[in-house]
């Protein structure tokens, strides 16, 4: 099986403030990005964006962390293997379940092998949100932006 990755693009849509007085404030920036797993040909989407979880368990506190959407055009079969842990390939009855599912989205897939496999480079593949904004641009500094006239809470950088 041939495994490979495109190299990684992104759109930038807004920031806005995030937190709260228990666990502090902080910018959160809102980015798509993306990338390709091609695998034997077959083309997987994955789209990454902030804000999926929650820290602390608290809707206040979107995580800044870029993580797998399960939304935005990721390939439905990402979002199944992204849910997995290492430790899921120890139980075999449970990873042939998974593997069903898996093949029946996408057919190159046919081996717990190959699904670890791809396990691991959609593992390899999570970027991280500094590789994108260039802080000259995009600061978490406050002071650094204006809230927009829309009242959406949307923060415009000065410029």
């Amino acid at each position: 099986m041939n495994i490979s990755t495109t190299l990684f693009d992104y759109n930038y849509h807004y920031s806005q403030k995030a937190g709260n007085s228990t666990h502090g404030r902080y910018m959160l920036h809102i980015i798509d990005v993306y990338n390709v797993i091609n695998i034997d040909g077959i083309e997987l989407h994955a789209v990454y964006q902030c804000g999926i979880s929650y820290d602390y368990n608290d809707y206040n506190c979107p995580s800044p962390n870029l993580e797998l959407s399960e939304e935005g055009g990721t390939s439905k079969v990402l979002v199944i293997i992204d849910q997995l842990y290492e430790s899921d390939f120890e139980d075999e009855e449970s990873i042939l379940e998974t593997l069903e599912e898996v093949k029946e989205l996408c057919y190159v897939i046919d081996s717990i092998e190959k699904l670890k496999a791809v396990y691991d480079v959609l593992n390899d593949n999570i970027p991280t949100l500094t590789n994108f904004l260039d802080p000259n641009e995009y600061t978490d500094n406050f002071d650094d932006y204006i809230e927009d006239n829309e009242g959406y809470g949307y923060l415009i950088l000065k410029s």
